[in-house]
């Protein structure tokens, strides 16, 4: 039963209802401080009884880049990965 009061140290925040289908809004101010956009996709994780939100950074399969990522085979690969992949497939086939 929760007394109202905040944890110490942690703000409030905004309260939402939650509709019918299960969604909730995530005030604007937020979405621009975080960066998420209409059509972003979101991870949703369950933390004891806390409900985390986070925006996925994508990163490169092989290197861990965070930049110039294309997808190969539905997982993010930067183009680097790439060519140093298609090198090696053509030392293998010489």
């Amino acid at each position: 039963m929760s007394t109202g009061a905040a944890p110490q140290g942690r703000s409030r925040g905004v309260r939402r209802k939650v509709d019918h289908l299960g969604r909730v809004v995530i005030p604007a101010s937020m979405r621009k401080v975080l960066g998420i956009e209409d059509g972003d996709e979101l991870e949703v994780e369950l933390v004891g009884e806390v409900l985390h939100l986070v925006k996925p950074h994508e990163v490169c399969t092989f290197c861990e880049a965070t930049t110039d990522l294309t997808e190969v085979l539905e997982r993010p690969v930067c183009w680097s990965c790439v060519a140093a992949v298609r090198a090696r497939g053509r030392e293998g086939r010489g």
